[in-house]
């Protein structure tokens, strides 16, 4: 009777294949976890960029359609928990600049003050909100860096020995503004001029060595017709100059920035803050981060965490 030839794997085959298929799936998982972080960090990345766009946005708008003052507000607190702010006629915006938005605390708020806010504080993001306030930020985002300025409208001429000529701002609101005069003859000079409303009675600063700042006539009230001239004369008797004249405002336009940290402290840095490396484990305590408008993401990675930036900075024109 013959007996069947039959041959079954051996123990050696058997873990050479379980090895084999060990490779195999954990080469797949680590490819799985890795395209699960990628997406993850994607995610986070575009949620920042997208907060920081609504955030410019809003401002945008607020400042097109914003006929009164805007101006920073004065703080309430002090670092790292101090707020901070602008008013943008009636439109307030409070901020604790590096505070990360958790359960209880708040980053950048916003709420509307009728009358206006130029004369009111910063909100106190470290108590309770006033009633009709929103948040600006998501969870686990801070504001680095919020900055609505003021830009300059530069004018330039090139004046002869012992000949003056007058730069002239029209079409200005009530307000005080800023200006700089600087020539190639060494001319340096700078200052405020305030534009007043009717009732007032103008009053010119005292001449310096060559420089004249003026503002005849007051504004009517509603009105933005106000004038400053700024006379700037050559008597360097050094031959003609080239002079340059900027007044701070009278364009009617600001620089917006805004800067958007998702993360936690332990992964950030400031390249600009004495003792923070951007490529090891050091760690900047809260009232360096609340200073550092420069923040950004280190250049290692810290376990599952993720971290992203976002600043965006545009040039708004007023409307009215």
């Amino acid at each position: 009777m013959n007996r069947l030839n039959s041959r079954g794997f051996t123990i050696i085959e058997l873990l050479i294949a379980t090895v084999i298929f060990s490779v195999v799936l954990l080469t797949l998982s680590a490819a799985v976890v890795q395209v699960g972080r990628i997406y993850i960090k994607g995610i986070t990345s575009a949620n920042t960029q997208e907060t920081a766009r609504l955030i410019i946005d809003d401002i945008s708008q607020s400042l097109q359609m914003s006929p009164g003052s805007i101006s920073s507000i004065n703080p309430v607190g002090a670092d790292p928990n101090k707020s901070q702010g602008y008013c943008l006629d009636t439109k307030r915006y409070s901020f604790i600049l590096g505070k990360q938005l958790e359960s209880g605390r708040h980053g950048l708020v916003t709420d509307v003050i009728a009358g206006g806010c130029s004369s009111q504080p910063a909100q106190d993001l470290t108590a309770g909100l006033v009633t009709g306030s929103k948040e600006l930020l998501s969870r686990h985002m801070r504001i680095a860096n919020f900055d609505v300025s003021p830009v300059g409208d530069t004018q330039q001429k090139s004046i002869a020995d012992s000949s003056f000529y007058e730069f002239t701002y029209n079409n200005l609101k009530p307000g005080t503004y800023p200006w700089e005069v600087s020539g190639t003859d060494g001319t340096n000079e700078s200052g405020t001029i305030t534009v007043q409303q009717d009732p007032c009675t103008p009053a010119s600063p005292p001449p310096s060595s060559n420089v004249t700042v003026t503002s005849p006539g007051c504004v009517p009230t509603g009105m933005s017709n106000g004038v400053v001239k700024i006379k700037v004369t050559n008597n360097s008797g050094m031959g003609a100059a080239d002079y340059k004249a900027t007044l701070v405002g009278s364009a009617g336009s600001y620089q917006v920035t805004v800067r958007v940290v998702y993360g936690d402290d332990d992964l950030l840095c400031s390249p600009m803050t004495a003792g923070s490396n951007c490529d090891d484990n050091s760690q900047l305590d809260p009232t360096q981060i609340s200073k550092a408008t420069d923040l950004r993401c280190k250049n290692i990675r810290s376990g599952l965490q993720f971290c992203a930036t976002s600043e965006l900075s545009t040039i708004v024109k007023r409307r009215v």
